[in-house]
């Protein structure tokens, strides 16, 4: 249930912030946010919608975890961020960074494939003889 909690809390964060992102304010006068404003937007709707109590405040600390180690990956000067909201501020992360880390954090969430479905033996009653299925040349040299 984990997984699909916090994608549902991705998704929803990645929407908003596809909608208008904005830095050094959660949210501004124009309505766009923050990556951690977009997460915590993300999860409270999560809880009015759907309750899971916990579960929700879980999955959105396991959101918060993913999307910053994430973007310490993405970093491309080095540099460690010690929060989303630093991260989100810097001068070095553009919107393309934000949503580029949300997508992978998604991908990261999305359910396994279909299990591929097996191969299946059927054995018929009538068992023929084991040399009924040879050529007839070797059944001479076998002296079948």
């Amino acid at each position: 249930m984990s997984k699909e909690l916090m994608r549902y809390i991705l998704v929803e964060a990645r929407a908003r912030i596809a909608r208008g992102w904005t830095k050094h304010n959660s949210v501004d006068a124009m309505g766009n946010v923050c990556a951690a404003q977009a997460i915590g937007i993300a999860g409270q709707r999560l809880f009015e919608t759907h309750g899971y109590g916990t579960q929700t405040a879980d999955a959105q600390s396991k959101v918060t975890h993913l999307v910053l180690l994430l973007a310490n990956e993405q970093c491309r000067v080095g540099t460690w961020y010690a929060s989303i909201p630093s991260w989100n501020d810097s001068c070095y992360t553009r919107r393309e960074d934000v949503l580029a880390v949300f997508d992978t954090a998604i991908a990261m969430c999305a359910p396994p494939p279909p299990p591929r479905p097996k191969m299946v033996i059927t054995y018929t009653d009538h068992v023929a003889e084991p040399t009924a299925y040879l050529p007839p040349q070797v059944k001479e040299l076998v002296g079948v």
